[in-house]
């Protein structure tokens, strides 16, 4: 577990538009810098464990890790966010809106109650989105894997998504691929990553159907990518080995002592 939200960082821009990966093979890209989604994902973790459950403390978490990345920071943040990162902003929109998603849905795995997923969940959208769009596009996501953790089935699962966000899976998974254009729409961004994982039957299979997408791959192949880890636990060996050989020593360390955390014990103290 925890090992499918960095795939950003190593597959998805090594392969260009309109190619097409070996179904043998996954193309491993060595990034010299780590992307946001890595980082946030980590941040996201430090604050669950050791901070206030707060926007205002979330914020100051993500500041304090843009500090480690300073000197790089248009390349991982890109322009705008890492201006809105220096300035100390008290509010930013991402130009992605479905972009929390990924660094909050390690959430997911460690808060067993529904209601307090998404009271947590709330504050870090407002800190880095503040946006509707980006709160219901974070819940899909994060209540799909609160579901895949209570061992509900997909077609129950599905159900859910259909009663509370009105999602319903294509009826085509290729031919809706192909017709995917660019978009920084919340929903349909998500709605292409939740195709990729009920159509799907593996991680493996997930990442490369993700990967056949011309546009927003980096986000469709990260967040597919971290809800079939989420049912499958079975992230192939080599991206996890690929990956960990340039992780820094401190995010290390932080995956370990979330794995073994427990939120349950920390809201009872």
């Amino acid at each position: 577990m925890y090992n499918a939200f960095y795939i950003a960082d190593i597959v998805s821009k090594n392969t260009t538009k309109h190619s097409k990966p070996n179904n043998n093979t996954i193309p491993l890209y060595n990034l010299a810098n780590l992307s946001k989604y890595t980082i946030f994902t980590i941040a996201t973790m430090d604050w669950l464990m050791h901070y206030r459950h707060s926007s205002k403390q979330y914020m100051r978490v993500l500041h304090s890790y843009y500090e480690d990345y300073k000197a790089k920071s248009h390349d991982i943040y890109g322009k705008g966010f890492a201006n809105w990162l220096s300035l100390g902003a008290k509010w930013y929109r991402v130009d992605y809106e479905a972009d929390v998603a990924i660094w909050s849905s390690v959430i997911a795995n460690k808060i067993n109650n529904m209601r307090e997923l998404k009271r947590v969940l709330s504050k870090i959208v407002r800190a880095t989105s503040n946006t509707i769009p980006a709160l219901r596009s974070a819940e899909m996501i994060c209540t799909t894997i609160y579901h895949i953790n209570k061992r509900k089935t997909k077609n129950q699962i599905l159900k859910y998504l259909e009663k509370h966000y009105n999602y319903t899976p294509c009826n085509n998974l290729d031919k809706y691929i192909e017709n995917f254009q660019f978009t920084t729409n919340a929903y349909e961004n998500t709605e292409a990553c939740l195709n990729c994982y009920f159509l799907t039957n593996s991680t493996k299979e997930a990442l490369h159907t993700s990967l056949q997408f011309n546009y927003n791959r980096e986000l469709i192949s990260t967040t597919s990518s971290i809800l079939a880890e989420a049912d499958h636990n079975d992230v192939p060996e080599e991206l996890i080995t690929h990956y960990y050989k340039k992780l820094p020593t401190k995010y290390k360390n932080i995956i370990q002592k979330f794995k073994r955390f427990n939120y349950d014990k920390l809201t009872k103290r």
